[in-house]
């Protein structure tokens, strides 16, 4: 289909793994977006995923001051909802309260 073509030649950005390592650690389980624990996992700690506000497609940089800890369901949203600009615009203010 059209959309797995656009999926497949889009460029392929890869992120710092320290850097995402490092957020996901200082988030210590919480979601920086719903103040929600990330679901448990076999080991006890809780998952999040390293999302960038600017994306790096966008020219955003790889650093902690651009990538925040979020639970994987505000990680979609903040991707593909409808409300994406206006939680943007949050994560900004949260990150910059740090």
């Amino acid at each position: 289909t059209t959309n797995q073509m656009t999926q497949l030649l889009r460029p392929l950005y890869r992120s710092k793994p320290k850097v995402r390592r490092f957020i996901i650690e200082q988030a210590k389980g919480v979601c920086e977006y719903c103040g929600e624990l990330g679901f448990l996992l076999p080991d006890g700690s809780h998952y999040l995923e390293a999302h960038h506000i600017i994306s790096l497609a966008k020219q955003g940089p790889d650093t902690v001051n651009n990538v925040i800890a979020l639970c994987p369901s505000d990680h979609r949203e903040a991707h593909y909802g409808a409300k994406a600009e206006a939680m943007e615009n949050e994560m900004i203010k949260t990150i910059q309260k740090r």
